[in-house]
């Protein structure tokens, strides 16, 4: 008897895909006169990771899942990273800044969250913008961990 068997480096696969071909990713790109971003599947090494340079970038990586017999639903997880490149800051009211980069880099999250969602609806999503990583608040993260839950097939796949 065989169980629900879904390969992670497929699922980061289908991820990028729905991303690369997502209309409201083009979209926010062009509206802040980004190219489109970089996406990236899988972990690197550190001297690999995306920079400043790179951005805007998508990084899917820390791909896990949880599958057996005794396992129902079957659960699959990726983290993915969100890296912009912006400066300046924006008064919103007297008192009141924030930086644009934390605020588009929030945005390009959102979008991608609701891509996913629109593509199989997530049981769990937690998101947690990292803030600027260098000195001159230009370079900005965030990252986003979906999770998705599966029920349990035997003796057959459910496509991701």
């Amino acid at each position: 008897m065989g169980t629900q068997k879904i390969n992670l480096v497929d699922v980061m696969k289908k991820i990028a895909g729905e991303l690369l071909s997502a209309p409201s990713i083009a979209t926010f790109s062009r509206s802040y006169g980004y190219n489109d971003p970089l996406i990236i599947i899988g972990d690197v090494l550190e001297s690999e990771l995306p920079c400043q340079e790179d951005a805007p970038y998508i990084y899917i990586y820390g791909a896990s899942k949880a599958e057996g017999l005794s396992v129902d639903p079957c659960v699959y997880q990726v983290s993915i990273g969100v890296g912009i490149e912006q400066l300046g800051q924006e008064t919103l009211t007297s008192g009141l800044i924030v930086y644009k980069g934390y605020s588009i880099c929030s945005e390009l999250m959102e979008i991608i969250q609701q891509v996913l969602f629109d593509y199989r609806a997530m049981s769990n999503v937690d998101s947690v913008i990292g803030g600027s990583v260098d000195p001159g608040a230009e370079h900005w993260i965030g990252n986003i961990t979906c999770k998705w839950e599966i029920e349990q097939t035997i003796s057959g796949n459910q496509e991701f």
